[in-house]
């Protein structure tokens, strides 16, 4: 049996599957079950707080052996992956900023050793993330993966609370963040929606802050670092306008003048932008 550096089964196309990396469009290839729980949800938090997946230059099923030895590479297991790896080329170092390094440091100890960066690698390969333990180790934490998961689902109010409420905070959010109720004349399944909208539309929120400050942090750096920091402020203005937009249009009162989605989104990103160049 062909087996991947990291001691799991390799060369078997047929135990990966595609999966949508949560929160993107973006498709990856990785092994079925615990071993997808923990990439996805890394990928996911990476996408979030660091920079947005490209699904051009990402990865992960792909049978062959590391570079210069005979050796399975982990993607051969569907165990490992890489994104974005036009800027984060094999070999070269701190393609991340040190407060990029730091977080995503941070992010990793959650998996207990279960997941290994390469940008801690001898010779490093920021791009790169893999499984580095056993199946066993892999279920435990896949398991606290779902555990949270659920406890979020449940953490979170249902639509008949938004409707009797006149406004309630966003669970787990930040004390700013609130959700008209009853008062606004929401529907059982628009307060549903709506709920649903704020809450993206949080996490889109703190992902252009990160970036912001990640930019005013770069205010003396060279051009590559500011061109760097400008680039994921266009990206996370872009993720946060059709999120405004979708939950805007959802609650438009029924009947009289009507307005697009796409008006509503082009509307936003030129608020944003505006916003952003006057600052």
């Amino acid at each position: 049996m062909a087996i991947s550096q990291n001691g799991w089964p390799a060369n078997d196309g047929s135990v990966s599957a595609s999966y949508t990396i949560p929160g993107t469009e973006v498709r990856i290839a990785l092994r079925k079950g615990d071993a997808s729980v923990v990439l996805l949800h890394y990928l996911a938090w990476f996408h979030r707080n660091i920079e947005p997946i490209r699904q051009k230059d990402t990865g992960g099923y792909n049978p062959r052996p590391i570079k210069g030895t005979t050796t399975l590479s982990n993607h051969a297991s569907g165990t490992a992956f890489d994104h974005n790896w036009n800027d984060h080329v094999q070999g070269k170092r701190n393609t991340f900023t040190a407060d990029e390094q730091a977080a995503m440091r941070k992010q990793a100890k959650f998996y207990e050793g279960v997941l290994r960066l390469g940008i801690d690698y001898s010779n490093p390969d920021d791009m790169h993330g893999e499984i580095n333990r056993g199946t066993a180790e892999t279920r435990r934490i896949a398991d606290k993966i779902r555990a949270q998961a659920r406890q979020q689902e449940d953490d979170m109010p249902e639509a008949k609370d938004v409707w009797n409420a006149d406004v309630i905070p966003i669970a787990g959010g930040h004390g700013g963040t609130w959700v008209a109720g009853g008062t606004l004349g929401l529907t059982y399944d628009r307060a549903n929606a709506a709920l649903a909208g704020v809450t993206r539309l949080e996490t889109a929120v703190t992902r252009l802050s990160v970036v912001l400050n990640t930019f005013i942090a770069n205010e003396g750096a060279d051009d590559v670092a500011r061109s760097k920091a400008l680039q994921r402020i266009e990206a996370a203005i872009t993720q946060i306008a059709p999120i405004v937009a979708q939950t805007v249009v959802a609650n438009l009162p029924q009947g009289g003048d009507q307005v697009s989605q796409d008006e509503v989104t082009a509307a936003v990103e030129a608020a944003f932008r505006n916003a952003f160049t006057a600052a």
